[in-house]
């Protein structure tokens, strides 16, 4: 969810679980882009010292 969201699919072909799964996330990343694109970001784990990467995003 760090950038836009977006999907390379035909929607017209997904089965109802699919699609009902899709539409809850873009209802996520609605709910939560005010805080992606404007909070404020902590780097919990880096990337450099291990094999994965923890963020925190924070709104204030």
């Amino acid at each position: 969810m760090m950038e836009k969201l977006g999907f390379d699919i035909y929607v017209g072909g997904l089965k109802p679980n699919e699609l009902q799964f899709c539409q809850q996330a873009v209802s996520n990343y609605k709910r939560l882009s005010p805080v992606i694109w404007q909070g404020d970001l902590y780097r919990l784990v880096s990337p450099y010292q291990r094999s994965r990467a923890v963020l925190m995003y924070v709104n204030q």
